[in-house]
């Protein structure tokens, strides 16, 4: 969500994320009266949000807002409810920060990979118009009593007491509110995990994050004023409205546009694990800037490949190459395939080729033998050396 209407908060393009039946990034509320300095120094303030806050000092008039972010792509269209492919959601939004005059934009996606497995994916770019970016702060907070840091093999990461992220300098008074900063700098990939320790008997919840490193990153962790967002406790086995809200920053120095925060998060529970066995990521080979490319392995056997692209590039990764703002192959091991391009003109494969005109969303999909198709714009689509026409149309089978 962004700012548009009453009752909204400086909070930029902001998410909240779900998984195993609870709101585990949740918004924390107004955490206290209109009139109290906690309410409108830190809850109502980016920092208390899951967002990105440029320089130290993004903000704007809360309550009542006129920040709304422009809709670049999504897929199905909101309140669709049958005739798409159900396994791959995503938005894109485009936000203009006014008090840096930077511009954000936000690519969130929802994988499904089984009834009870599935990941999101989510590319934040942010740089400012006018240059001389300092620093671009990326905040996620999530539900549980213990947080940790670790590289990307799951080994802990050492984190020293740092005072960088504060009210001095000119920054927001709400990062005073924050406390217990400790951070690291790494060029490498890494890990956060919130862990909900259930009581005896029950499962425990847990949200990992992976963040694909790069140069000039810095990653905090942070305790930050309760989350307030919880009327009762909705079967939570602590206090959430008293204890601290766990929260991972992730800085990068320098402009965050062409070294965007990429992060893969997946909600999981003691007793099944994890889906994902690994996840790498890997460069367009013409070379383009703001290009993230990642490869993800999951214990099934599944692999997922996932581009995003910028400025209308096309990009090349082995025999794949796309024209996309955002496109996925993910390929199971009974070689069932799903070709999903959003908002592209061109997703190309070894076995296939999708060709559009106009930009749009498609979804191909081969499973058990037979083809699939939903395309929001009219295609082309070559498989092995035949080339067939589709008008617009609904998920529906083709071959």
């Amino acid at each position: 969500n962004a700012s548009l209407g009453n009752h909204m908060h400086a909070n930029g393009i902001n998410m909240e994320l779900y998984g195993k039946g609870l709101v585990q990034g949740s918004d924390p509320g107004k955490g206290a009266g209109y009139l109290q300095p906690v309410y409108l120094e830190f809850y109502s303030q980016f920092p208390a949000h899951n967002t990105v806050m440029v320089d130290g000092v993004s903000s704007y008039t809360e309550m009542l807002s006129y920040h709304a972010f422009d809709l670049m792509g999504q897929y199905p269209i909101s309140g669709q409810k049958e005739g798409y492919y159900k396994d791959i959601t995503y938005s894109d939004v485009y936000f203009l920060e006014p008090e840096t005059r930077s511009d954000q934009s936000r690519l969130v996606s929802i994988v499904k990979t089984g009834e009870e497995t599935g990941y999101y994916v989510d590319i934040f770019r942010s740089k400012k118009q006018r240059k001389g970016d300092k620093f671009h702060d990326y905040y996620y907070h999530n539900l549980g009593q213990t947080m940790k840091v670790m590289d990307a093999d799951g080994n802990p990461l050492t984190l020293l007491p740092s005072e960088e992220m504060g009210f001095a300098g000119g920054h927001l008074y709400a990062l005073d509110y924050m406390w217990d900063k400790k951070s690291v700098k790494l060029e490498d990939d890494y890990q956060a995990e919130w862990k909900i320790d259930m009581p005896d008997g029950e499962d425990d919840i847990f949200m990992n994050l992976w963040m694909k490193g790069t140069e000039g990153r810095e990653v905090f962790s942070i305790k930050s004023p309760p989350n307030k967002g919880f009327k009762g406790n909705h079967g939570l086995p602590y206090d959430v409205d008293k204890a601290p809200y766990l929260t991972l920053t992730a800085r990068q120095h320098g402009e965050a546009w062409e070294h965007p925060f990429v992060s893969v998060y997946e909600p999981f529970t003691s007793s099944k694990g994890k889906s994902i066995e690994k996840i790498s990521s890997f460069e367009d080979q013409n070379n383009s800037k703001g290009f993230v490319g990642l490869n993800i392995t999951h214990t099934s056997g599944r692999k997922d490949l996932v581009f995003s692209t910028v400025n209308n590039q096309t990009a090349t990764y082995g025999e794949v190459s796309t024209n996309a703002t955002y496109a996925l192959i993910g390929t199971e091991k009974n070689e069932n395939v799903v070709l999903f391009m959003g908002n592209g003109t061109q997703l190309k494969t070894k076995d296939f080729v999708i060709a559009s005109v106009e930009k749009g969303n498609v979804v191909l999909e081969l499973k058990d033998g037979k083809l699939y198709l939903h395309n929001e714009v009219p295609v082309k689509i070559l498989i092995e050396g035949v080339a067939n026409d589709y008008p617009v149309g609904p998920y529906r089978l083709i071959k």
